[in-house]
Parts: C-alpha cells; sequence; structure tokens
C-alpha cells in the first residue's frame, strides 16, 4: 500500500475519533491528536529500524553468495535490501562492484 494510502487512512481514522468525542475542548482535542501522531511516529520509526536490520541480513547473504561465486544470486539478495532499505550503502556498493564484473 503507497505511503500517502496509510497516511490517508491514518488521517481519516483520527477525524472519527474526534467527531466521536465532541465534547473535547480544542485543547483537549490538539493534545490527543499530538498523542496519536507521536505514537504513529515512533510506530513508524520502529519497522524502519525492523526494515535496516532485515536489509542487513540479505547483505550477508549476498556476500555468501560472492563467495560462492554466485554472482546472480549476490545481486538479487542486495537488490532485495535495497528495496527493504534504499540507503544500505554497503549493499549499494557490492552491487556496484559485481556489475563492473
Amino acid at each position: 500500500m503507497p505511503a500517502y494510502s496509510t497516511h490517508y487512512l491514518f488521517a481519516y481514522e483520527l477525524m472519527e475519533k474526534i467527531k466521536s468525542n465532541v465534547d473535547f475542548t480544542l485543547d483537549e482535542q490538539a493534545v490527543y491528536i499530538g498523542t496519536l501522531l507521536k505514537s504513529k511516529n515512533e510506530e513508524k520509526k520502529k519497522q524502519e529500524e525492523f526494515l535496516k536490520r532485515l536489509a542487513t541480513e540479505y547483505v550477508v547473504l549476498g556476500k555468501e553468495c560472492e563467495k560462492e561465486h554466485m554472482d546472480e544470486a549476490a545481486i538479487n539478495n542486495y537488490k532485495k535490501a535495497l528495496e527493504l532499505c534504499p540507503y544500505h550503502p554497503e549493499a549499494k556498493r557490492r552491487i556496484k562492484k559485481l556489475e563492473k564484473k
């Protein structure tokens, strides 16, 4: 699901919750929104950390494939790492190295 879709759904759910709690003051609503946003940001950060760890595992698999002279499999593992974590420097560097061969 594209990122904008999840943000839209989150905003929609948030507005529905606020509508159902119309007895909140404006300040209480602001605090409520801030708390929910902080929670979502923390959740997103945890997901990004998990994806980075998973990407690192694909890099490790790629290195093992390189040791066994399985360059195509190594490149596929590095590409999967970049799908999970597009800024993984080790995966980028190793793909460039293998594609030069």
